[in-house]
């Protein structure tokens, strides 16, 4: 029997509507890899299961400070940050490979 890949449900903070673009074509080659990414809309009240946040944008650095994740929060930060924050980072650009 073959084994069902979870959803992962991502939420984006604070990237263009291009960026977010290139997030959404990235996934879609993933999912034909058999990955499994669902991208929640802004507004959604579903809580996601990792946040991926424009570390350039202080306001989406101040909106993930405001959401209190609790715990152990999974945050991957993409580009270069002037404050000193401790997770994950990937630097720029966004690309497929």
């Amino acid at each position: 029997m073959p084994t069902k890949t979870p959803t992962i449900a991502i939420r984006l903070l604070g990237f263009s509507p291009k960026e977010e673009e290139t997030f959404s074509t990235v996934l879609a080659v993933l999912r034909e890899k058999g990955y499994r990414y669902l991208v929640l809309k802004t507004g959604s009240l579903q809580d996601p299961d990792i946040h991926i946040v424009n570390a350039e944008d202080l306001k989406a650095l101040a909106t993930l400070s405001d959401l209190n994740l609790g715990g152990a929060p999974q945050v991957l930060l993409i580009g270069k940050t002037v404050v000193n924050l401790h997770y994950q980072s990937m630097p720029r650009p966004i690309r497929r490979r």
